[in-house]
């Protein structure tokens, strides 16, 4: 495997890329330690 690491070019094209290769089952929500004390 050649590319491992890729970037969409906009918002639209990465969430029509995640539905490409992701199920709903397959994603998540996460946030660090940091963020939830901070925010």
């Amino acid at each position: 495997m050649a590319n491992v690491v890729h970037a969409s070019a906009n918002q639209q094209e990465a969430a029509y890329e995640v539905r490409l290769w992701f199920t709903k089952e397959e994603l998540h929500t996460y946030r660090t330690l940091s963020e939830l004390l901070t925010y």
